[in-house]
């Protein structure tokens, strides 16, 4: 029990850690003009500091350290962070290229799987009595599965607290799942994170009214989404996994999934599935009318839902097949449903347009 304490008391320090570095890194963020601009299709109507995710990094770091989980560090994943986040800021800063940042991600990616040994190697048993192994896809589709998650938080760090949130979440279950599985890596790794998240939420959502008002920035969601995306392939290709990679995608369906019918539905209406949009599933709650406090509890309490399933499959010792097949009539449901709702608000929008020009 002695190293769960360790962990506990890692994951408490990354969260005073971060509490306490913020008003450095707001001070940081306007001298060097890390702040984001109230223009364009933004909601927010003040000048905001992005050091969310500089913030969580300098937090979860210093908790690793205190943790003396020496090991932890693994010196191409501190480097690959490293990258990420100056690329991230210089990024916030407006200052590099999408092709260049993306080359650079893939890079990272690549030159991490290579030193550290680690890849998505097989996909788990999802028919018959063998894993689905990738063989020579490995690299590939780990190269694409990273951007892939990576990219899903980032496109949903568009409401206070929404990206940071699902993370939170995700972290959680794949400690729980670890925990029960004995697996303390994965639980050494994910809790001070979920810590250091807490840390920064306290700001973002202002928790106390006088504490100043923070964003994750673009380093901050890409780093989140690398770092659990990451602990997802470590975690289900362990010898001893700590979890399924069926379970892994349930934890982060929700994300993944609304990224995937965004860039689907862009796409069957013949525009390009990168466009900048208002059609996440969060911005079509909120102009179905629900307050951003209540999409953000509701897109909570689904993600938590998500990981539930995942977690109740391996009590009630289902089959990874049956979870697979499971998450597949969710996914159409899921893509069903909200582009039912998505027709319903353009539909609604495009009415209340004509009663207002026949005015005219």
């Amino acid at each position: 029990m002695a190293i769960y304490t360790a962990i506990f008391a890692g994951a408490i320090s990354a969260f005073v850690f971060v509490f306490f570095s913020v008003p450095l890194c707001v001070f940081l963020a306007k001298r060097i003009g890390l702040i984001d601009l109230p223009q364009g299709r933004k909601q927010h109507t003040e000048e905001t500091p992005l050091v969310g995710g500089l913030a969580i990094f300098i937090g979860y770091s210093m908790a690793l350290v205190v943790m003396g989980e020496i090991y932890l560090w693994r010196l191409p994943l501190f480097c690959a962070w490293l990258v990420l986040i100056a690329l991230g800021i210089w990024d916030d800063l407006g200052h590099v290229k999408v092709t260049v940042r993306v080359t650079v991600q893939i890079l990272v990616i690549i030159l991490l799987c290579l030193f550290s040994g680690m890849q998505l190697e097989h996909l788990g048993y999802l028919y018959g009595d063998e894993p689905v192994m990738l063989g020579g896809f490995a690299l590939p589709i780990t190269v694409l599965g990273l951007i892939g998650i990576k990219n899903s938080i980032n496109l949903i760090d568009g409401l206070d607290g929404l990206a940071s949130t699902q993370i939170l979440v995700a972290l959680s279950w794949f400690a729980i799942l670890s925990y029960q599985n004995e697996i303390v890596l994965i639980v050494a790794l994910c809790a001070p994170l979920a810590g250091a998240v807490l840390g920064f939420l306290m700001y973002n959502l202002r928790l106390f009214k006088r504490l100043p008002r923070i964003f994750l920035g673009d380093h901050g969601s890409v780093f989140l989404g690398f770092t659990v995306g990451w602990y997802a392939i470590v975690g289900s290709q362990l010898s001893i996994p700590a979890f399924t990679p069926i379970e892994a995608v349930w934890i982060l369906g929700l994300p993944v999934l609304d990224t995937i019918r965004v860039m689907l539905s862009r796409m069957l209406r013949g525009i390009s599935p990168f466009t900048p949009g208002r059609d996440h599933l969060h911005h079509l709650l909120l102009e179905y009318g629900w307050s951003s406090n209540t999409v953000l509890m509701v897109l909570f309490l689904v993600s938590l839902l998500f990981g539930g399933i995942a977690w109740m499959g391996r009590l009630l010792n289902l089959s990874e097949m049956t979870l697979f097949f499971g998450f597949l009539l969710l996914s159409l449901g899921f893509f069903v449903g909200v582009q039912s709702l998505s027709r319903r608000l353009h539909s609604f929008v495009r009415c209340g347009s004509n009663r207002g020009n026949s005015k005219l």
